[in-house]
C-alpha cells in the first residue's frame, strides 16, 4: 500500500511541476496588454467558489465542487437540511441522525467519503461552523441550521486544509445563506407518512428589502417532527415466534425478572431461573436460554426508534454601504431545538438476596436480574440553544480587497432523564425489605420507588469566537492574464464543558452513566493563495497555510492545483495537497470512562503454554483516557478530473481521488494493546496493561493515540443536462455515481491492513438521479437514489488477507416525485411523495434483526406524502 501511494503521489507532483515549467516557458515572451473592456467584463463576472479565497470568472475550478441549488433543495421534499445532505452520494457510509436513547439524541451529522464527521468541514458562507459540545466538540450539528435561510450548498470533494485549516480531510460543505430578497414569503407544510410515526409540520417566514445603500433579510422557521417507536416497525418491534426459546425472539431481554443462583440448585446445578411470578401484562413471559430459564422483558415495545424534533430558528443578515469602497455587514442566527427520546425502564442486578430472606423463592443465595418496570420508562429530553453573531467590514483599499470580521458563537444543551434508579438506594431497599422486586407493583413498594427514582441531568456548553482578515488582489500581469493573490490570518478561541449530575458521575445510577469533561484552547493561522495563468489554457493555483494550536500541535498545509482547458468545452484538472485534523476537544479533555472489554490475553496464555485456539476470552476492566499530548492527524490527497460539455446544455464530469491519513487518532482496543505487548512493542504513550504478581491482567488503560492509518481511493462521475423546447417546456436531469474501490484501515502497527469496502455499513457504490420538467405554471420532478448491497458479516481473521465476506444485505433504492403549481395569486402549491414504493431499510437477509438495520445509511420512515403552500407578497 505504501509503495503504491508514494508512486502515484510522486507522479502527480512531477506532472504538476513539469506543467508549471512548461507554462512559464510558454508565457516568457511579452505580449500585448489585454483590452481594458475585456478586463472590466472579467472583473464584473468574478465570484468566489468553495475551495478558494480568490474570486474567479469561471465557477468550474481545479477542484470538484457539486452545487445543490435552492431549486434542488425544494425538489427534495425534505423539511430538514441534514436529511438533504444525508442522501448525497458523498455521504458514502451514512451519518448519524436523531436517535432515541443516544447521548447525541438531538444531533445530525455528515461524513464525506466515509472518513467520519470529524473529518468533514462544515462552513456557512465560507466560515467554519463551530462543533457541537453535545458531540464532545467532535463534529457539527446540522440540526442547528435553518433550511429556509439556505440559498444553495456547495460540496467540495477534495481536501482543503491549505485554504480552510483543520478537518477538511474528507471534503468541505459550504452552506450559502440567502441575502438578496425583496418582499415577503410565508410557507407552511405537512408530512404524513403512511406508516406510524414521523408526522411533521413546518412553517417559515421570510422578509427582505433593499435601497441604494443597503439590504436586509430576516427568516424564521419552525419544524416539528414526531418520533417513531420501535413497535411501529415490523423489523424493530418485539417479536416472539412462540417457540419458548429466547434466542428466537427479537427486542426481548433476558432480565425481566430472572434469578441468578449463587449456589447449585437442588437437582439442576447452577442455572438461571425465571422468577416464579412472571405475569405477561408486565413481562414477556418465560423462555429457555442456554443457562436455564428467564423471565423476559419486551423492551422494544416501549422504546423509541427515532427521537422527536422540535426546532425554531431565526436568521438575520444585513449590510450597509459606508462609502463606495467600504461595506459593513452583520449576520445572526439562532436555533432552539428540543428533542425527546425514550428507553424502556432501567435494568439492573440486585444485591445478594440471602437464602433466608422471606422473598427468596429458591432457598439459596441469589442475585436477581431485574427490570424496574414499576419506575416507568426512561424519558430523556435534550433542549439545545445555538446562537451565532458575526460583524464585519469589507471593501477596497487602493487595489487591495479586504474582508475583516469577528464572530461569537455559543451552544448550550440541557438534558434531563426521568425515572432512572439509584443503585445504592435500591440495594438498601431490597436489603431492608422496603422493595420486593418479585412483586414490583405492590402498593407496599411505593415509598421505595420514590426513594430510588432519580432524574439525571447533563449541562453542556460550548463557546467559540474568532476573527479573520483576508486580503486579495491582482499582483501583476503575465501574457495570459493577471496573477491573483489572497492572504490572511485567523485567530479563534474555543472551549466546552460537559457536566453530569453527581450521582451519574459517581456511577450510582442504574441505566445511565456520566462523567464531567471540559477544556479550552486557542489557535491562530496564516495563509496565502496564488492563481497564476501560465497560459491562455493553463492555470495554476498554489496555496499554503500554517496553523498552530495552544493544545494539539501545529501543521503546515500546502496545495497545488492545475486547470487545463485545451478547448472551450473541455477541462482537465489535477490537485495535490497535504492536510490535517487537529485533535478534537473531547479527545484532549474527556473524563475517563470505564468499560469491561472482551479480551484474549495471549501474553498469559503463551506463558502458560496455552495455544491461541484455546486461549480463553475474559472481560477485562478497562479505562479509556483522553490525552492532551495528541498531535494532528496528517493527510495527503490527490484528485484528477475532467469536465466535458459536448453539447450546449450537456455536461459530463469524472474524477478519481486518493486520500491517505496517517497518525489517525484512536483509542486502541484492549485486544490491540495485548497484541502489541505480545510482539514486544511499546504501547502507545499513556496506555498500559497492569498485571498482578501472577501475570494476570488487573486492569488496562487505553489512551487516545496517533497510531492508525486510513487510505481511501475512489471515483465520481456525473451527467447534467437541460434543454428548452418551444412547445413542450424545459427538461432537465442529472445522474451521479460514486464508487469507493478501496478503503484500507490499519488500527495499530501490528494489525493487518484491512479493506473494509462492501462490509456491513460500508457500501462500495452509490448513485442518485433527477428528472425535471417545467411547463407553464407547472413543475414536475422525479428524484431517486441507490445504495449498493453489502456483506452481512465476515469469516476468518488471517492477517494475510484471507477474510471472506459472507451473507448479504440487499441494495436500497428510493423513488420520489413532486408536482408544483404557481398559482396566479403569487402562490406556489407543492405536492409530493418521498419513497413512493414504501421501501424499508435493507436488513440482514438471515436474521431480519433490528441490530442489522443501519439507520446511518437507510431511512426508516417509509412512504411520506407531503404538501406545502407558499405565499409570496
Amino acid at each position: 500500500m505504501e509503495n503504491n501511494r508514494n508512486s502515484l503521489a510522486s507522479a502527480i507532483r512531477y506532472a504538476l511541476g513539469a506543467s508549471l515549467v512548461a507554462g512559464l516557458a510558454a508565457t516568457a515572451a511579452p505580449v500585448a496588454a489585454q483590452d481594458q473592456d475585456e478586463e472590466d467584463v472579467a472583473d464584473l463576472g468574478r465570484q468566489q467558489v468553495t475551495g478558494s479565497r480568490i474570486t474567479r470568472t469561471d465557477l468550474e475550478g481545479p477542484s470538484p465542487v457539486t452545487v445543490i441549488s435552492r431549486a434542488d433543495l425544494e425538489l427534495s421534499g425534505e423539511s430538514n437540511l441534514a436529511d438533504v445532505l444525508r442522501q448525497q452520494n458523498f455521504n458514502s457510509f451514512g451519518s448519524f441522525n436523531e436517535r432515541s436513547g443516544s447521548t447525541g439524541q438531538s444531533q445530525a451529522t455528515l461524513s464525506l467519503r466515509g472518513l467520519g464527521s470529524a473529518r468533514t468541514l462544515i462552513l456557512i458562507d465560507g466560515r467554519r461552523v463551530p462543533t457541537s459540545p453535545v458531540l464532545g466538540a467532535t463534529a457539527v450539528d446540522l440540526n442547528t441550521l435553518p433550511l429556509a435561510a439556505v440559498e444553495r450548498v456547495e460540496i467540495l470533494t477534495d481536501s482543503a486544509s491549505a485554504v480552510y485549516g483543520s478537518d477538511a480531510l474528507g471534503g468541505v460543505v459550504n452552506i450559502i445563506l440567502r441575502k438578496d430578497f425583496t418582499g415577503g414569503e410565508f410557507s407552511a407544510g405537512v408530512e404524513r407518512p403512511t406508516r406510524d410515526g414521523r408526522d411533521t409540520e413546518t412553517g417559515s417566514f421570510i422578509i427582505g428589502g433593499s435601497n441604494d445603500r443597503g439590504r436586509f433579510l430576516f427568516t424564521a422557521e419552525i419544524v416539528r417532527r414526531d418520533p417513531i417507536f420501535d413497535r411501529d416497525r415490523p423489523w424493530s418491534r418485539a417479536f416472539d415466534p412462540g417457540t419458548g426459546d429466547l434466542g428466537d425472539t427479537r427486542g426481548i431481554s433476558e432480565f425481566g425478572n430472572t434469578i441468578i443462583p449463587l449456589a447449585p440448585l437442588p437437582g439442576t446445578g447452577t442455572q438461571r431461573l425465571a422468577a416464579p411470578d412472571c405475569p405477561t401484562d408486565v413481562y414477556a413471559g418465560t423462555f429457555t436460554t442456554p443457562r436455564g430459564t428467564a423471565c423476559g422483558y419486551a423492551y422494544a415495545n416501549e422504546s423509541m426508534l427515532t427521537a422527536s424534533l422540535n426546532r425554531q430558528s431565526t436568521y438575520l443578515t444585513a449590510d450597509y454601504e459606508l462609502s463606495s469602497d467600504h461595506t459593513l455587514y452583520f449576520q445572526q442566527y439562532f436555533t432552539r431545538n428540543s428533542s425527546d427520546g425514550r428507553y424502556a425502564p432501567p435494568v439492573g442486578i440486585t444485591p445478594v438476596i440471602a437464602a433466608d430472606n422471606p422473598i427468596n423463592p429458591v432457598g439459596v443465595d441469589i442475585l436477581l436480574g431485574h427490570r424496574f418496570a414499576s419506575l416507568g420508562n426512561r424519558d430523556t429530553n435534550q433542549t439545545n440553544y445555538f446562537f451565532d453573531t458575526l460583524l464585519g467590514v469589507e471593501g477596497l483599499f487602493g487595489s487591495v480587497n479586504y474582508d475583516w470580521n469577528v464572530r461569537y458563537n455559543r451552544y448550550e444543551s440541557n438534558e434531563t432523564g426521568n425515572t432512572f434508579a439509584l443503585a445504592s438506594v435500591f440495594s438498601e431497599e431490597v436489603a431492608s425489605g422496603g422493595y420486593n422486586p418479585f412483586d414490583p407493583f405492590s402498593p407496599d413498594n411505593a415509598d421505595a420507588i420514590r426513594n430510588m427514582s432519580h432524574t439525571v441531568t447533563r449541562d453542556i456548553g460550548g463557546s467559540y469566537w474568532d476573527s479573520s482578515l483576508v486580503l486579495s488582489g491582482d499582483a501583476f500581469q503575465l501574457g495570459s492574464g493577471f496573477v491573483q493573490w489572497a492572504a490572511g490570518a485567523e485567530y479563534r478561541d474555543e472551549s466546552f464543558d460537559d457536566l453530569s449530575d453527581a450521582q451519574s458521575v459517581a456511577g450510582n445510577v442504574i441505566g445511565s452513566s456520566g462523567g464531567n469533561a471540559g477544556g479550552e484552547r486557542d489557535a491562530f493561522a496564516f495563509f496565502t493563495e496564488w492563481l497564476i495563468p501560465l497560459h491562455q489554457t493553463l492555470e495554476l493555483t498554489a496555496a499554503v497555510r500554517y496553523d498552530e494550536y495552544s493544545i494539539g500541535g501545529d501543521a503546515t498545509s500546502p496545495q497545488l492545483a492545475l486547470k487545463y482547458t485545451p478547448f472551450d468545452n473541455l477541462l482537465f484538472r489535477a490537485s495535490w495537497g497535504e492536510g490535517f485534523r487537529a485533535p478534537d476537544l473531547n479527545a484532549l479533555f474527556a473524563a475517563p470512562s470505564q468499560s469491561f472489554e472482551f479480551t484474549q490475553d495471549f501474553v498469559a496464555c503463551d506463558a502458560a503454554g496455552i495455544p491461541d485456539s484455546s486461549c480463553p476470552v475474559f472481560q477485562e476492566e478497562t479505562f479509556f483516557l483522553s490525552n492532551t499530548d495528541l498531535q494532528p492527524e496528517q493527510s495527503e490527497s490527490i484528485n484528477l478530473g475532467v469536465v466535458w460539455e459536448p453539447l450546449t446544455g450537456l455536461s459530463l464530469t469524472a474524477d478519481v481521488y486518493q486520500t491517505e491519513i496517517e497518525d489517525v487518532i484512536t483509542s486502541p482496543s484492549t485486544q490491540a494493546l495485548v497484541n502489541l505487548e505480545r510482539q514486544g512493542l511499546s504501547l502507545p504513550f499513556g496506555s498500559r496493561i497492569v498485571r498482578d504478581a501472577n501475570g494476570i491482567i488487573d486492569f488496562i488503560e487505553s489512551t487516545n493515540s496517533n497510531i492508525a492509518v486510513i487510505e481511501v481511493r475512489g471515483f465520481d462521475a456525473a451527467v447534467d443536462f437541460t434543454t428548452n423546447t418551444d412547445n413542450l417546456g424545459t427538461f432537465g436531469g442529472n445522474f451521479a455515481f460514486s464508487r469507493i474501490w478501496q478503503y484500507d484501515q490499519q488500527i495499530t502497527p501490528v494489525d493487518p491492513v484491512v479493506n473494509i469496502i462492501s462490509r456491513n455499513g460500508q457500501p462500495a457504490n452509490r448513485a442518485s438521479w433527477s428528472l425535471t420538467w417545467a411547463y407553464g405554471d407547472f413543475n414536475v420532478g422525479y428524484t431517486g437514489y441507490w445504495i449498493d448491497d453489502v456483506a452481512a458479516g465476515t469469516t476468518g481473521s488471517d492477517p494475510e488477507g484471507t477474510i471472506e465476506l459472507t451473507g448479504k444485505i440487499p441494495s436500497y433504492i428510493q423513488h420520489n416525485a413532486q408536482v408544483s403549481w404557481f398559482a396566479p395569486w403569487n402562490a406556489e402549491i407543492r405536492v409530493g411523495v418521498r419513497n413512493i414504493a414504501d421501501r424499508g431499510p435493507s436488513l440482514n437477509s438471515f436474521t431480519q434483526d433490528l441490530s442489522r438495520a443501519n439507520q446511518d445509511l437507510y431511512p426508516v420512515e417509509g412512504r411520506v406524502p407531503y404538501f406545502s403552500y407558499t405565499q409570496r407578497f
